[in-house]
């Protein structure tokens, strides 16, 4: 159950997996970003997803325009979202924090630590970092797909996010997305929770639709 909501932590602010170390960042832009984020009651997840009029992808022996995987992908990645995490906690020194409920009816939470750092480049931009203490609980994730993981997202994940008062949008821009397209189907697999025929829809053909659309970001929508 604490692996599964771990995943989900990644999934909100990279949806990626990668090996690294993060020192603590001396900008003081940092303290912008430092201290605890709880997701939005409502909103808090936002898939935007652009792509040609012809392009589909085929899920459950149907075939889904792209431009409509906005509508599919954000209620069912806020469910899942909204069901696992409550909130995720960036200290001052570089440190993630994920508090994750332990129960169906989030009564009860815990606090998760030493999964992932992060670097805030400024302007917008943080990268993500997850430890080896992530990786030794994928015990559902074959030795080569998660070598192949380790070797494209070695040098970090690039998130961008924009600041507003006490809210904030963390989010993954096209750029991004595309060049984790191959991997996007095994990350959903280890999150959990996502039905087997939309899954299999999404290992034969998502990484084709991602290449081929105009824009696409995951965002997570929180406050403080």
């Amino acid at each position: 159950m604490m692996r599964k909501n771990l995943i989900y932590g990644a999934l909100i602010l990279c949806m990626g997996l990668l090996l690294g170390s993060c020192s603590k960042n001396d900008d003081p832009k940092t303290s912008e970003l430092a201290g605890t984020w709880k997701l939005k009651e409502k909103g808090h997840t936002e898939v935007v997803w652009e792509a040609p009029s012809d392009l589909t992808l085929e899920m459950m022996g149907r075939k889904f325009p792209a431009s409509m995987l906005s509508g599919y992908l954000t209620p069912m990645l806020s469910n899942l979202i909204g069901n696992a995490l409550q909130g995720v906690t960036l200290t001052s020194d570089g440190k993630v924090k994920t508090t994750v409920y332990t129960d169906a009816a989030k009564k009860t939470t815990a606090v998760s630590e030493g999964y992932a750092t992060y670097k805030d480049q400024g302007n917008g931009r943080l990268m993500l970092y997850f430890t080896d203490k992530t990786f030794s609980e994928l015990k559902n994730v074959d030795a080569q797909t998660l070598t192949q993981i380790k070797a494209a997202l070695k040098d970090g994940v690039p998130v961008r996010y924009a600041i507003s008062g006490n809210s904030a949008r963390f989010y993954l821009d096209t750029e991004t997305i595309k060049a984790m397209r191959n991997y996007l189907p095994a990350l959903f697999s280890m999150a959990g929770g996502m039905p087997p025929q939309v899954l299999k829809g999404l290992q034969a053909g998502l990484a084709n639709v991602v290449e081929k659309s105009t824009k696409i970001e995951l965002a997570l929508n929180v406050e403080r």
